[in-house]
């Protein structure tokens, strides 16, 4: 999933392996097509955010070391109202409150973070360091080669990462039975990212806290004056109302001149869409859209490598992206479960069935992800 400070940015001796789905979370824009690369390809595009291909298995070696000199403040991701919230015990006082930091998305000023977190500041260039391997995953704010690091460095440019070139974004966790993810306060929701696995054969969700407004009022910690831009899930002073609605077609222009969040893949062209919520209310689709993750439906860390049982739910309360539902062998499109608003009184996520017609534009229906099958922008 995306974040605003791309756009401002021009486990100590534990082996651990990683699995990803290739979500648009790594750092590709969302609606936008990442490539493993250790996958096969789905058409001239290569693989998506719903192949649900995987990456290799590796050794955290702790090789690549953080670009960091300063002790980390450890404090990434927790609320926060003042600067002073987010002073570290020993740390060196570097990271500030998210509510010092306003951006332009969409054409639309925002403050990332609905709900306020202490964050890393952004910094020309990068401000954590991502390796140099696309295949491994690096944390900050604490030690780059432990779990337990309160932030994820996602690289600027996912594909070939290069050292200090990441952005400090809070970290979030999540099983793989569906069940909540925790990391992410109040307002804000967590972006799927990948999955690693301990010695002990546990495996673990490790994602990204991104900004998730809903409605206006999960803007109130931000101050009276904010209300929220739905469709990208962030809060402003000035939201704008969309000219373009969700399916129509559209261009990386209408992206920049907010006439609609366009998933435009690697390409310049494609369809409005939205931000939405598993088990949020509202949830943020149309009818005959489902929510998308990116969350695969299989898990192979690789030769010798444990195995695991399919997964089957999204994980609840992730951040996702609407994608129309379609059929894969181009026939008329089946039944696919889609989010009904609110979800059951449990928390878990009802469905029910909605289907849509051919996919829009460039897009193809792909499957292979949790979400089933959809139509992915190439």
């Amino acid at each position: 999933m995306r974040s605003m400070f791309f756009g401002l940015l021009i486990a100590a001796g534990l082996a651990i392996s990683i699995v990803s789905g290739c979500s648009s979370s790594t750092g590709c824009p969302k609606g936008e097509v990442c490539t493993s690369a250790t996958s096969g390809t789905t058409g001239s595009s290569g693989t998506s955010a719903g192949s649900g291909m995987i990456f290799h298995r590796f050794d955290d070696a702790a090789t690549e070391g953080s670009v960091t000199s300063l002790v980390p403040d450890g404090t990434t991701g927790l609320p926060c109202t003042q600067d002073s919230d987010c002073i570290g015990d020993s740390g060196a006082g570097v990271n500030h409150c998210s509510s010092d930091y306003q951006g332009t998305y969409t054409d639309v000023d925002v403050t990332e973070f609905a709900t306020p977190v202490c964050i890393v500041p952004p910094a020309s260039g990068g401000n954590c360091d991502p390796g140099t391997d696309a295949n491994e995953i690096q944390f900050c704010d604490g030690d780059p080669n432990d779990p337990s690091s309160p932030g994820v460095c996602v690289a600027l440019n996912p594909s070939a990462p290069m050292t200090g070139q990441g952005v400090c974004l809070p970290k979030c966790t999540f099983k793989i039975d569906g069940s909540a993810a925790t990391g992410c306060v109040g307002h804000d929701a967590c972006s799927f990212n990948t999955y690693i696995v301990d010695t002990t054969n546990t495996v673990t969700g490790i994602g990204v806290c991104q900004s998730a407004c809903r409605v206006n009022s999960d803007c109130s910690a931000l101050g009276a004056t904010y209300g929220c831009e739905p469709d990208i899930g962030e809060c402003s002073t000035a939201p704008l109302a969309r000219k373009k609605n969700p399916g129509d077609a559209c261009t990386s222009t209408d992206t920049t001149n907010g006439l609609c969040f366009c998933a435009t893949g690697t390409g310049t062209t494609g369809f409005c869409t939205e931000d939405c919520v598993i088990g949020a209310s509202p949830s943020g689709c149309p009818s005959g859209w489902v929510c998308d993750t990116g969350e695969p439906t299989v898990l192979d860390f690789g030769a010798g490598a444990p195995t695991f049982p399919a997964l089957t739910a999204q994980t609840v309360g992730a951040l996702g992206i609407c994608l129309p539902t379609c059929a894969p062998d181009g026939g008329a499109a089946a039944p696919a479960p889609v989010e009904a608003e609110g979800g059951a009184a449990d928390g878990s996520v009802v469905t029910e069935a909605a289907a849509s017609a051919a996919c829009p534009g460039t897009s193809m229906c792909i499957t292979g992800d949790i979400a089933g099958s959809d139509c992915v922008p190439q």
